[in-house]
């Protein structure tokens, strides 16, 4: 979940015909946007995709190979939109340095499709282990941490997925009532961001991009499906390493080790003064020895990389510390593959997918996630995101009022407006009832659009018809102001309202999509409808589809839409059933 890495590509795509949601480590773009730096609405540049007037026309480029070779055409075709893209980016890069906002999209390509080719792409290997080279990796943990080559085998406690449930479910209350949440607070948070990163349906030993026929449980006798699931492996841009209920990275993982290693210890040291069973207890304090000896561990490892790499010309070396002197992503990216030895003779490689592996300890793995869950908590308390999100509350009962108060010529045509483009369209009696429903709407939040109270087929309709649309970023172009107005009040209105805490869940993963600055820009009001480039860079916007041509409050609402829609539903997946079943059995 947290950090992702976007050369990993890929993650778990959920609640279709939401855009795939993959992991994409966010870049901090708001540094130079604090509230009281932002710009004033005339300084919010609408900059269109800058686009070389005199570069010639694809046609006139090729000449006589315009026909006979259809490769030809795609290249300068793709060429030119890269050289439009380029632009445009560089345009969103320095007007974030001048303190100003973008207000137009990435221009999209139209041109002709690419050839297929005469053989089949080579698809590039990757170096993203399967579960079980990772627990092989994991046997060497004390080896890693103490520095000596005949320390005793570590033994990972493998877990049943219900004890993996219970456990972080116990581990995430105990973090959300250190940041003074409830037990129904904590529990909808926690099925929230599942139902968003997991699709209510993925296990603790989850890669991305595993396929949920893997997850489905064995037939009596047989681990068959658990073998493919440890065994599970996928070449290309679309591996990640992401894993468990949090769908964290191996940097990640990597990251809290290093720096946040002794509250792991300390936790399973506070877990095994608690265990009556005296074998146990020392198996917890064990492995508290073990994380504790296995952070700094760690850090002397990759510091010695980084040693390693100044030692080459400047020209030549890679930028594996960031301008805090804290380690970059770089580094930890490279550190996992990197087959040079350690100081106990095996790779580095060897030690991250080592690290990697704690996330499927029993015991390890539900405290270093809900340590990640801790550190969602942490952002929003000091970003101020309760505060922000009663802000937006508040805009949006404007919002509502505004509506409200339009000419009914106005609202009927907003109404077509929004029906019109909705894909594919529903049958002719679904759409007559809805748009007698949406012309009919009372004033503020209309009861009569939840989707409780709906018919599936109109209620899934606005879900996945209605809601997916952009105000601003339809390719038919934005809509007018009615329209966006109405789609407000239908978003808020199929939800039964949106307050600060409903939005919460949504607001946090949008920190972890985004990182906690950039989301703090993103919540204030007066940014809603500030396009999303402005807020992700280049890397982050691509290898995120959800955010693309969507503003601030449209990413908001989707990630909402994706935390709230099937995939929470306890009675369609038995993986929100069983966190259900396990936060019932906590006090």
């Amino acid at each position: 979940m947290i950090w992702p890495c976007t050369s990993e590509g890929l993650a778990l795509g959920f609640d279709l015909p939401l855009d795939v949601m993959p992991h994409s480590r966010p870049v901090d773009t708001a540094a130079k946007l604090q509230p009281s730096e932002k710009p004033a609405p005339g300084q919010a540049k609408a900059l269109d995709a800058p686009v070389d007037k005199a570069e010639p026309s694809v046609m006139q480029s090729l000449g006589g190979d315009l026909l006979s070779d259809p490769q030809a055409v795609y290249d300068a075709a793709h060429g030119k939109f890269e050289r439009e893209k380029k632009a445009y980016w560089d345009s969103v890069a320095a007007e974030k340095k001048a303190h100003h906002f973008v207000m137009t999209f990435p221009p999209e390509y139209t041109g002709p499709p690419k050839p297929k080719p005469d053989k089949p792409t080579p698809v590039a290997p990757n170096t993203i282990p399967t579960i079980n080279e990772m627990l092989a990796d994991a046997k060497h943990l004390n080896q890693f941490a103490f520095g000596d080559k005949n320390q005793p085998t570590f033994n990972l406690t493998d877990g049943s997925e219900a004890e993996f449930k219970q456990n972080y479910a116990r581990e995430a209350l105990r973090v959300g009532r250190a940041h003074g949440l409830q037990k129904d607070e904590v529990r909808d948070i926690v099925r929230s961001i599942y139902a968003f990163e997991d699709g209510g349906w993925g296990t603790h030993d989850t890669l991305s991009s595993m396929p949920q026929s893997l997850v489905v449980a064995d037939k009596p006798g047989s681990t068959a499906i658990r073998d493919a699931r440890r065994n599970f492996h996928l070449d290309g841009a679309t591996a990640s390493s992401a894993l468990g209920y949090n769908q964290l990275l191996m940097l990640s993982t990597m990251e809290k080790i290093s720096h946040q290693s002794k509250p792991i210890s300390d936790r399973l040291e506070e877990l095994a003064k608690a265990e009556s069973d005296p074998a146990r207890a020392a198996q917890l304090q064990d492995k508290a020895r073990m994380v504790a000896a296995l952070g700094p561990a760690l850090t002397r490892e990759l510091q010695a990389m980084v040693n390693d790499e100044n030692r080459k010309p400047p020209a030549e070396r890679k930028n594996y510390l960031n301008s805090d002197g804290t380690f970059s992503e770089q580094l930890l990216k490279d550190f996992g593959r990197s087959k040079d030895q350690t100081s106990v003779g095996l790779t580095r490689q060897d030690m991250a997918r080592a690290v990697h592996a704690l996330n499927l300890d029993a015991d390890v793995g539900p405290i270093i996630q809900a340590q990640e869950f801790g550190n969602l908590l942490t952002y929003a308390d000091k970003f101020n995101y309760q505060s922000l999100l009663q802000g937006k509350e508040q805009d949006d009962q404007k919002t509502l009022a505004a509506y409200d108060a339009l000419p009914a010529g106005q609202k009927a045509k907003a109404v077509q407006e929004i029906m019109d483009l909705v894909k594919p369209q529903p049958d002719a009696a679904t759409k007559n009832n809805l748009v007698q429903k949406l012309t009919n709407m009372h004033a503020g939040v209309d009861d009569n659009l939840s989707r409780n109270k709906l018919p599936k087929g109109e209620a899934d309709l606005l879900r996945t018809g209605v809601l997916t649309l952009r105000s601003i970023g339809e390719k038919s172009g934005a809509l007018s102001p009615p329209a966006q107005l109405l789609l407000s009040k239908i978003a808020h209105s199929y939800y039964g309202g949106l307050d600060a805490t409903k939005l919460t869940p949504a607001a946090l993963e949008l920190a972890n999509l985004a990182g906690p600055k950039n989301a703090e820009q993103m919540l204030h009001a007066e940014n809603a409808h500030i396009p999303t480039p402005n807020f992700f860079s280049q890397a982050g916007y691509y290898a995120n589809p959800v955010t693309n041509r969507r503003t601030a409050a449209e990413l908001l609402l989707q990630i909402q839409r994706s935390m709230r829609g099937p995939n929470y539903d306890a009675t369609l997946h038995q993986g929100q059933a069983d966190f259900e079943s396990a936060f019932a059995r906590l006090p």
